[in-house]
This record gives C-alpha cells, sequence and structure tokens, in this order.
C-alpha cells in the first residue's frame, strides 16, 4: 500500500483511542490535523499551529521491534522540529480530561484554541 493509500486507511479507520482523543480536541476546540504525514512516516495528530506532534501509542507499542520503529520516527520529526509527545492508549481511556487540561495549559498551543 503507498503512503497516501495508507494514511487515508488510517484516516477512515481510526482507532478507539483515536476517536476519543479527535472527539476531545474538538470538544475543547484545540485545531488539529489528524494523521499527519513527514517524510515516510504518519503520525497520529499534529496541534496546527504548532511543531507539536501527538502519538497514541497501542500495547504493541512496548514491543522492542515497534520501539526500534518508533525511535526512528521520532528522530524524523525531531530533526524538523518538532516535539513528539507519546501516549499510551489506557491514558486515553482513563485520563482523557486530564490529558485535555494539559494541553490547553500549554504555552505553545494557547493561540491555536479558538
Amino acid at each position: 500500500m503507498r503512503r497516501e493509500q495508507f494514511r487515508k486507511y488510517l484516516i477512515e479507520n481510526p482507532t478507539e483511542a483515536e476517536v476519543l482523543f479527535r472527539d476531545a480536541l474538538r470538544r475543547e476546540q484545540i485545531q488539529f490535523k489528524f494523521q499527519k504525514r513527514i517524510k515516510k512516516y504518519i503520525f497520529d495528530f499534529h496541534l496546527k499551529g504548532t511543531k507539536i506532534l501527538i502519538e497514541l501509542d497501542g500495547s504493541h507499542h512496548k514491543l522492542l521491534e515497534f520501539q526500534q520503529k518508533d525511535a526512528e520516527k521520532e528522530w524524523t520529526a525531531i530533526k524538523r522540529g518538532y516535539q513528539v509527545i507519546r501516549l499510551d492508549n489506557i491514558k486515553i481511556y482513563n485520563k482523557l480530561d486530564e490529558i485535555i487540561k494539559i494541553l490547553r495549559g500549554c504555552p505553545q498551543i494557547k493561540h491555536i484554541v479558538k
């Protein structure tokens, strides 16, 4: 599957955690792009007007194979001036309100909240 086809697939088939997080960002009027491509990688969320990327990690990201791929992906973004925030899906399920509150308080994103 080509990168743009894969990105389209990810947009059309979000995980449960991605839907919860996306809906919370919308509810709080935090502007974002879902499934942002940087080079050959696709990041779950990009907070518009910032250099902040958010990755939601399922349990498979604890496997060594995925940790190595995640490190490469993250390094690609960091080299381009991005900051990558990784959130475990369990935190999305259990502490979403707290996560959104923290995000709203970040100086980098205050100007992108409608």
